[in-house]
């Protein structure tokens, strides 16, 4: 009789620490992927502006291009642009003295179980200089 009172002690221990276990691997699973996805939506921002700037800007248009190659990037990564989830912003201006392009994405974020506070958005951005810059008019 002793023996089934361990067992059955041992059952009540299992199944009032079970909902702790598993809330605290899906808060971990939820962390990890949001933390994931933060990273491939900057990764596909700066993948996008970085190849972009190789381009000459007399023969391209650099920001229809950027846009275009983060899309790219962002269906590389998994994630889908189709219904409108992913916003992405291209911007060419002067830093320094030089021609810079600057790639900003933007893509809402589904959870995976909503049991903590997450982001709605996930952004990236990068900013690089153009390899050919324009030249200046001489005086």
């Amino acid at each position: 009789m002793r023996r089934s009172f361990r067992r059955g002690a041992s059952a009540v221990e299992f199944a009032l620490t079970l909902p702790f276990v598993i809330a605290l691997v899906a808060i971990t699973v939820e962390w990890g992927w949001v933390l994931s996805q933060q990273a491939w939506v900057h990764a596909a921002a700066r993948d996008a502006c970085r190849f972009t700037v190789e381009l000459d800007p007399r023969n391209t248009d650099i920001n229809a291009q950027a846009a275009l190659s983060a899309q790219e990037w962002l269906t590389t990564y998994d994630f889908n642009c189709g219904g409108g989830d992913c916003s992405i912003a291209t911007e060419t201006k002067r830093v320094g003295g030089r021609e810079a392009l600057t790639v900003a994405v933007v893509v809402e974020y589904r959870p995976i179980f909503g049991l903590i506070p997450v982001p709605e958005r996930l952004r990236g951005e990068s900013t690089h200089l153009l390899r050919y810059q324009p030249i200046a008019a001489i005086e």
